[in-house]
């Protein structure tokens, strides 16, 4: 049997295949798993260059976070493109974090990260330091995960998020000496990631920015504050919040922590 560190790419699940039991399976041996056709290629396109354009006014603001080198975190607010309820709600997905997660998880962050040209790669890190700082954090159930939808392709030239799969359940002291994966992501494709799982951002060798959306879901009991210091991650707007279904005002209730904000 392959082991979880030795994967030659990424678990590969299609969007209706996230309701099998196979995918949560995959899921939590490996940490992550790359769901194919997530969205049309035309929506991804538009979300582009939406992002661009809010990337841009959140650098003139200066409502952003530094997460590497030419590296923004940017929040998104709920509207528009990004208020298409297939990103963050359709009933496979909402299947598979149920199973993982259970019915009642919220998003903790909406939002981009931005890699600019010429970005060297992060430094290898986990997106939380542990719920109990011992043994048990590799025993523990799920307890937060990042859905991440690249804008542009993920490639040698653009990039990628290199992971080293199966860390969730199982310490690595020396990743230097095992390479990880640098998936190759075509447009309209997504990945999942268990928030324990060791990653980074890659270089951006090509002359355009590299953005991917982010969205970090997790146990309704837990709240993220290692990442979101600097910027309120959930930006919606009250009315724009009274205004969505019952099942997504549910999935945002963290925006009211951060009405007082900027919204």
């Amino acid at each position: 049997m392959t082991s979880s560190m030795t994967l030659d790419r990424l678990p590969q699940v299609t969007l209706d295949g996230l309701v099998e039991e196979a995918a949560q399976k995959a899921f939590q041996t490996h940490g992550c798993l790359e769901i194919k056709d997530f969205l049309p290629v035309p929506v991804i396109r538009a979300l582009h260059d939406e992002a661009i354009a809010c990337h841009a006014a959140c650098l003139e603001t200066g409502d952003f976070a530094r997460v590497g080198d030419k590296r923004r975190m940017i929040a998104l607010p709920v509207r528009g493109g990004f208020g298409d309820a297939r990103l963050f709600s359709s009933e496979p997905l909402a299947v598979l974090l149920n199973g993982l997660l259970g019915a009642s998880h919220v998003i903790n962050f909406y939002g981009c990260v931005v890699s600019q040209p010429g970005a060297t790669a992060q430094h290898v890190h986990t997106d939380t330091e542990g719920l109990f700082g011992t043994g048990l954090d590799y025993l523990a159930p799920c307890h937060a995960i990042n859905l991440f939808v690249p804008l542009v392709p993920l490639n040698q030239v653009n990039g990628t998020t290199q992971m080293w799969p199966g860390t969730h359940r199982k310490p690595m002291v020396d990743h230097e000496s095992q390479p990880g994966l640098l998936p190759e992501v075509p447009l309209g494709s997504a990945i999942l990631m268990d928030y324990r799982v060791l990653h980074r951002g890659r270089e951006n060798l090509s002359l355009a920015p590299r953005p991917i959306l982010t969205i970090a879901f997790s146990r309704k009991w837990f709240i993220d504050t290692q990442n979101f210091v600097r910027i309120a991650p959930i930006k919606i707007a009250k009315e724009d919040f009274e205004r969505l279904p019952p099942d997504q005002r549910a999935l945002f209730a963290r925006a009211k922590l951060y009405w007082g904000n900027k919204a």
